[in-house]
């Protein structure tokens, strides 16, 4: 079971269903009870976000890159125009009608996950689209015939936009990368600086249209407020409180839910904001002194219809993200392009390694096979910090300097043992070890008899003696053994020549074979001049030298 996604479906559960509620509940007392401009309202909320959020975060930096970012200007703006469609929308339509219509944005994302993300939807995710398309067109008949084009249009538009927000917050490569990279403040900063200059946005566009009306003398539209409520205390001071206490929490679980769950999943949770609101109203009206809003009987099969959906979409998504353990080792990675070469990579050469055998990959680097799969088929996962670290540490102790056959250091680990050795001044005596009498069985019955054979003997030399701490196949059919204790070499050897050529069943044949060996020796204590190398290659002589003297 993976624990992040519990917590992000958790966190996105609660955003929606809480604050998304309050948030509501927020704006309608501030229209409608303290009479508050919505524009300068909205303003304050961005800010008091903001400023709470910089605040908790502290100095630090990713300030420069968040700011630089068109990933942060894109998001504000199209956060920002979205709130203006959005007031169009409920200017033409009942709140209810316009609450239940944004819900096509749940339509609108996963449209842009399959187009730009390449993200597929199953049978279930599937019906619950469809659902929920068929309570947005429920809702669309009922509204005003001479306003129909007009609605449709902001609808569509909206969508689009509140899609491309949930988009971009998710993908935002300066919060990605504190993310993955940083600290928790390091990601809250970000975000703060965001926000920071949704307000800044916000604020200079309002105060340019409200200085226009001003200065021409017209009035374009109710919504833009006069030069004097940018002083209207009620406004602001109300727009800070929930902007620090509700605004900052949902924008910041957005940026995290939409990573993790993915977008299309936390928009598709919003199904629950109107019945969610409609809780919030009623717990509330006591103090809020609001009235409840009245479902029409069109509005509230509708509602269910896309509520139904939005819940088929979300929670078969999320059954499947928390049994999935693949997100406990990987993270999607738009900006960290090494990270997901570096994966990448690992794990190629470890499948090259086990000749293409995805099981004994999984099993040796200590990762869950569809892990490996997703890195390796998809072009934006890599494996986590903590997790590529440990992998690199087992990928260099455990693969890389091992012989696939034999699971016996190759020659690269055996010169790193032998420079070790050589540095610490320890004395040891290198064995080069030629089998003989091997080609014949290679030859004669095939690379896989051959291998039976290469594999039995250097389990033999593994279990030779117990002062044997290195055993080495250095390629083909020959080993290299160090001896590090003074021992009588005469007798060690002949031990040696005597446990190679017991005999031994080829299982593959189900016949009996022997094989014997040409060894060389060279005691280090004798030559210590000499590198891992030259070593390696004197004892490589000392072996042919015996070789042709040989009759084994």
């Amino acid at each position: 079971m993976n624990k992040e996604m519990i917590k992000a479906w958790a966190l996105a559960i609660f955003s929606v269903t809480v604050l998304w509620g309050l948030g509501n509940i927020s704006v309608s007392y501030a229209s409608k009870i303290l009479e508050a401009n919505a524009i300068i309202y909205t303003c304050s909320i961005f800010i008091g976000s903001a400023f709470s959020l910089l605040l908790y975060a502290g100095n630090g930096d990713l300030g420069k890159e968040t700011l630089r970012s068109i990933d942060t200007w894109g998001y504000g703006l199209v956060l920002i125009i979205s709130f203006i469609l959005s007031f169009g929308l409920f200017g033409y339509t009942t709140a209810t009608e316009a609450t239940l219509l944004q819900r096509s944005s749940i339509l609108a994302s996963a449209f842009a996950g399959w187009l730009f993300l390449n993200r597929t939807s199953g049978f279930s995710q599937l019906i619950g689209l469809l659902l929920v398309f068929a309570g947005v067109i429920i809702v669309c008949l009922g509204v005003p015939a001479e306003s129909k084009a007009y609605i449709y249009m902001l609808v569509i538009v909206f969508a689009f936009l509140q899609a491309g927000r949930a988009l971009l917050a998710e993908v935002h490569k300066a919060h990605k990368y504190a993310s993955e990279n940083r600290t928790e403040k390091d990601r809250v900063r970000v975000v703060g600086y965001i926000m920071f200059v949704v307000s800044i946005l916000f604020l200079s566009i309002s105060f340019v249209f409200s200085f226009i009306e001003y200065s021409t003398g017209t009035n374009v539209s109710t919504v833009i407020p006069d030069l004097k409520e940018f002083t209207n205390p009620a406004s602001i001071f109300m727009g800070l409180i929930v902007g620090m206490l509700i605004i900052a929490p949902i924008r910041l679980i957005e940026f995290t839910a939409a990573s993790k769950i993915k977008s299309e999943n936390y928009l598709a949770l919003g199904a629950l904001a109107p019945f969610t609101t409609l809780f919030w109203e009623w717990l509330t009206s006591p103090i809020t002194g609001l009235s409840l809003k009245e479902f029409s009987q069109n509005d509230l099969i509708a509602g269910l219809v896309i509520l139904s959906g939005g819940l088929v979409i979300a929670f078969s998504k999320a059954k499947k993200q928390i049994d999935n353990d693949v997100n406990e080792y990987v993270v999607q990675s738009l900006t960290d392009i090494e990270a997901v070469e570096d994966s990448k990579d690992i794990i190629e050469k470890t499948l090259t390694y086990y000749n293409k055998d995805v099981s004994q990959v999984s099993k040796a680097l200590g990762l869950p096979i569809d892990v490996v799969k997703a890195v390796l088929e998809q072009s934006d996962i890599a494996l986590k910090k903590d997790v590529l670290k440990t992998v690199e540490r087992v990928y260099r102790i455990d693969i890389s300097s091992k012989d696939s056959l034999t699971g016996l250091l190759n020659r690269s680990g055996l010169m790193q043992k032998l420079e070790k050795l050589i540095a610490k001044n320890k004395d040891f005596t290198l064995f080069y070890i030629d089998l003989n009498k091997f080609k014949p069985i290679n030859d004669n019955y095939g690379h896989q008899a051959g291998d039976e054979a290469l594999q039995v003997i250097a389990k033999r030399l593994s279990n030779f003696h117990k002062n044997v701490k290195v055993v080495s196949r250095i390629g083909g059919d020959e080993y290299v053994i160090i001896l590090e204790k003074n021992l009588n070499l005469l007798d060690f050897t002949k031990s040696l020549h005597k446990k190679i050529e017991e005999f031994f069943t080829l299982e593959t044949m189900n016949m009996v074979a022997s094989i014997s060996a040409s060894i060389g020796h060279v005691k280090s204590v004798d030559y210590k001049h000499m590198n891992a190398e030259e070593l390696l290659e004197f004892a490589d002589k000392m072996m042919l030298d015996l070789k042709e003297n040989s009759d084994r």
